[in-house]
């Protein structure tokens, strides 16, 4: 592993998860040697340098398949890496990477490799980006199993919509809080039938495979009203927001394609981008106000605003 990558993860994990990603980094080479022995890996390679907060290698199994393994700090049973596991078995690689081995126990899943694997960030035309993510987000809307531990929409929002007022940073006015508050809770009364959804779908999450085809990596395993997928499409920026006198339109661009992609009034996929990001930017800086990412958000709000309308 490359040493400066790996203390960069190791770091990353400590100030997240406390001791419990302290120990898990001490655990980590046994838990790499593990998988290694019990999926007959050849070879694991250097973690991957966007690699945040689990470990994710390029590995080969012993007939030479090149697939991807990934470790992360156990959560509780409902915990993210379990939620992905379940979400990749449901897709069973239908639009995202096909699971091929999973250990729920260890927080491990060992999934297909895409070739080339090139982020759909690479692709140059945003435009033609967000129809690839528009169909992707459609194909992978799955109805949902009988049981399962995905997370609510209805969750996510709540915590939001509890925020209390004096906590409201600076950085936010009230009547844009109130704005993206009084929007959130119209859409979420309308009737919905729930789906699986990915819940991160953006640039970097989609890979290309062979051809033009994409796949999906890393669902965050949510269930809901499918317009939340919207909200992670709408904060990335491969190429940065900062004030370009193209992003107004660029904007109003994306919330053009995914409505005519996804079956959805613009102001209805406007509507759920801006509150979300409005009300995911209040939440995080809650909890770490000098957070830059959350600014980020507020600007790219503030490009939907004139479109929820």
């Amino acid at each position: 592993m490359n040493a400066n990558d790996t203390d960069r993860l190791l770091r990353n994990a400590a100030t997240e998860w406390g001791a419990a990603g302290r120990a898990w980094g001490e655990r980590l080479p046994s838990l790499i040697e593990r998988c290694a022995q019990r999926w007959a890996l050849s070879e694991v390679g250097a973690l991957y340098p966007d690699a945040q907060f689990n470990f994710v290698a390029p590995a080969k199994r012993g007939d030479g398949q090149p697939v991807v393994l990934k470790i992360g700090c156990p959560n509780p049973p409902n915990g993210e890496i379990v939620r992905e596991i379940a979400a990749l078995s449901h897709y069973d690689g239908r639009g995202a990477a096909r699971l091929l081995e999973a250990d729920r126990k260890h927080a491990a899943l060992l999934v297909q490799r895409a070739n080339p694997g090139t982020p759909l960030a690479h692709l140059g035309n945003d435009e033609q980006a967000t129809r690839i993510a528009g169909r992707a987000m459609k194909a992978l809307w799955r109805p949902l199993p009988l049981r399962h531990r995905f997370l609510s929409v209805a969750t996510w929002a709540q915590q939001r919509l509890d925020l209390e007022p004096s906590t409201l940073p600076a950085v936010i006015a009230a009547e844009t809080a109130g704005s993206a508050r009084a929007l959130l809770t119209e859409r979420l009364a309308e009737p919905c039938k729930p789906v699986l959804l990915h819940g991160d779908l953006h640039h970097w999450n989609m890979l290309r495979d062979e051809g033009d085809a994409y796949w999906a990596i890393d669902p965050k395993g949510y269930c809901g009203h499918p317009l939340y997928d919207v909200i992670a499409w709408m904060r990335n920026w491969p190429e940065g927001l900062s004030d370009a006198p193209h992003a107004q339109e660029a904007m109003r661009c994306r919330v053009a394609v995914l409505s005519e992609e996804l079956g959805h009034a613009c102001k209805d996929v406007a509507a759920w981008a801006f509150a979300g990001l409005v009300l995911d930017a209040w939440f995080d800086l809650v909890r770490k106000p000098d957070d830059a990412y959350p600014i980020h958000m507020l600007r790219c709000a503030d490009l939907l605003a004139p479109l929820t309308t």
